[in-house]
Order: structure tokens, then sequence, then C-alpha cells
């Protein structure tokens, strides 16, 4: 089989219809409303980035810079004593899905290092997320361990007070648990 040609590029407003496409399928139907969807892209132009074959999106990376997130995710659900840096100096990784057909290609991989190397121009100390535990075989959690990250603590329900059809939880609202994780960033010494 002939190698797909997978083009890195940012992730930006522009992309808002195609993004929410490919959320809908992968996070769950209205997980990401225009204007919310538009919000982020904005936010993150700088920090996110997507994988696309032809003229298709295979991946997508939605990254938050430092400073700019901390009042869209809910207070309750960050354990700021736990972390060792600032809350003005952590990034937000904020979704991160690759289409069931590109799995186990490294896509996951380079959208977490082309953003991460922008957070560290940034002079990022950190980078928060909060994983999917019910992911299947706990792929979600694996992964950012892999990473570096390091579970801080779990939260049940999350993703409740959001309006989607959650893609493990449907038709019901979405009870799924969320991982808060942590990642310090080395900074490179000039």
């Amino acid at each position: 089989m002939e190698k797909e040609n997978i083009q890195y590029t940012p992730l930006t407003i522009a992309d808002i219809n195609d993004f929410i496409f490919f959320t809908d399928k992968y996070i769950g139907t209205g997980y990401y409303n225009k204007l919310q969807a538009q919000k982020y892209l904005m936010i993150g132009a700088e920090t996110s980035f997507k994988a696309k074959v032809s003229h298709s999106i295979v991946g997508i990376r939605l990254t938050l810079p430092p400073d700019q997130w901390i009042g869209l995710v809910p207070e309750k659900f960050l354990s700021l004593k736990k972390w060792t840096v600032p809350s003005n100096q952590v990034a937000y990784f904020k979704s991160l899905f690759v289409d069931d057909e590109f799995h186990h290609r490294g896509i996951a991989s380079q959208l977490n290092d082309l953003s991460v190397a922008r957070l560290k121009a940034q002079n990022t100390l950190a980078i928060l997320t909060h994983c999917w535990k019910e992911s299947p075989k706990n792929s979600s959690q694996n992964y950012l361990l892999k990473k570096g990250f390091i579970p801080l603590q779990e939260h049940i329900n999350f993703w409740s007070n959001i309006n989607y059809l959650c893609t493990r939880c449907k038709p019901h609202r979405c009870t799924c648990t969320a991982i808060e994780m942590i990642k310090y960033l080395e900074q490179e010494s000039l």
C-alpha cells in the first residue's frame, strides 16, 4: 500500500467546519458548537495543529496557551495546589483525536511534538490535561504516561455539563471520569 502523504499544519479558525465535523465523529455530536469552536480555535491558533491526508483532517491537537484557558475549565476540576508552577505558566491540552483508520502511525505524537515545541518557545513551564479514563483499554492515560504526564486527581462526571452525545454514554448525558494530568517542561537554556 502506498504511504499516505500526511501534512501537519496549524489548526486555525479557517478549519472550523472540518474541525466540528471531525470532533462530532470522534468526541461526540455537539461537543463543540460553532461559537465554542471559534473561541477555542482563536485562542489556540499559535499552539494547535491538524494532520491532513488529501483534503481530510485525520488528527487534531487543540492546545490552549498559558494564561488564556483557566476560566474555561471549572476550578473544581483543577488541583491548583498540586501544581508546582504558577497557573499562568501552564498550557492546556484540550483535545487530541486521530481518525481510527490512522492509529499507530505516529500522528498523535507528531501533533503533540509540534504543540510542545511552540509552548517551549513561549517559555511554558507545564501542560495540563484531563484524559478520558474510560477510553478503550485506558489508551488515553497510557499514552500520556508514556509522554511524561503525571496523574494528579480523578474527576467524576467531568463532561456532564456539556450537552453532547458522548461516544460512550449516548443517548444519555456523559458520566465519564477525567484524570487530571500534568507534564512539566524542561526549558532549553540559551
